[in-house]
């Protein structure tokens, strides 16, 4: 691997494989002087929705108001994919026994994404354990949701392991510091209505929730992570299942609007002395305000999670 001046990294390549492969020096040596740090990159262009990948370490770019599938075909000895989102989180694909993998990146409304593709080989100390979609080598680091402190994304299911190091025992899990600005909690996920955060266990944990092996509830919900949670289950993984579900079904609207507010049926008309009724909309306008405990119960309100962990010996 190779760095350059601006901190992107590369595939350590000689001159020539650089060229031949569509690759860009970065300007530093490697292998002992007798590599270049190559850098390769593809984007999504607006006439074509394939870009297939094929080199190690590729940087891909794209607007996001572009569809894109980035399909990256099974070279020899690799049996996963790291990428690395920058700005945000990484996560491992395992090839199994696909020949391909797929990365498909639809159109959203705003922003771009930077995402490095590392090849890893099956023989190689850099390769996550087999589950593992997010792997962290260092003993204290941040694990958080995607898109945090920003809203919650929806139809998330997947593992989060921890290495022991070589011999750690134990594991604590706390809530990051600072909270996000405006925010009074860096752990702000649905739970169970009508229980009102913070949630914890099964019985109040059932649409998103996090587990934790070991610790005093497991599973973790709801609007607040205050305690210091700790764990001697080896191996240290935590479990995220976060439903599909935008609006839990009892805290949708009710289609039929009260006479006298001019708001559906449970909710207050916030702007007297204005009428609600008087407003084509009033719930997109803003005058009707929902029933006590909505904002917390619905994803959309909600900024996922990010809990620090840190591993002990002893």
């Amino acid at each position: 691997m190779g760095t350059g001046t601006m901190k992107t990294t590369g595939a350590c390549y000689t001159k020539d494989q650089c060229k031949m492969n569509g690759g860009v020096e970065l300007g530093s040596s490697c292998d002992e002087g007798n590599g270049v740090c190559c850098f390769f990159s593809v984007s999504c262009p607006c006439n074509d929705a394939n870009v297939q990948v094929n080199n190690n370490i590729t940087w891909i770019s794209g607007n996001s108001l572009q569809s894109c599938d980035f399909v990256i075909p099974k070279q020899m000895d690799v049996c996963q994919l790291r990428l690395d989102f920058i700005q945000f989180q990484l996560v491992y694909l395992h090839y199994g026994d696909m020949d391909k993998v797929t990365l498909q990146l639809t159109q959203m409304t705003t922003g771009a994404y930077n995402i490095k593709v590392t090849m890893i080989k099956c023989d190689s100390l850099l390769k996550a354990p087999q589950g593992c979609t997010q792997h962290y080598k260092e003993k204290t680091n941040r694990v958080s949701s995607f898109n945090y402190p920003n809203e919650q994304l929806n139809n998330q299911q997947y593992s989060v392991c921890i290495d022991n190091n070589d011999g750690a025992k134990t594991i604590q899990w706390r809530p990051c510091l600072p909270y996000p600005t405006g925010s009074t909690t860096s752990f702000f996920i649905t739970g169970k209505t009508p229980s009102p955060p913070p949630g914890k266990g099964p019985e109040n944990c059932i649409t998103d929730y996090v587990i934790l092996p070991g610790t005093s509830s497991e599973r973790y919900c709801g609007g607040n992570f205050t305690m210091v949670e700790s764990s001697n289950v080896t191996p240290f993984t935590m479990w995220v299942n976060f439903d599909d579900a935008e609006t839990p079904k009892e805290l949708t609207p009710s289609p039929f609007i009260d006479k006298n507010t001019g708001c559906p049926f449970g909710w207050t008309c916030s702007k007297n002395p204005m009428k609600c009724s008087e407003v084509s909309d009033p719930t997109d306008a803003g005058f009707c305000s929902p029933p006590s405990g909505y904002a917390e119960l619905m994803d959309n309100y909600n900024t996922g999670f990010c809990l620090e962990y840190a591993i002990g010996f002893n």
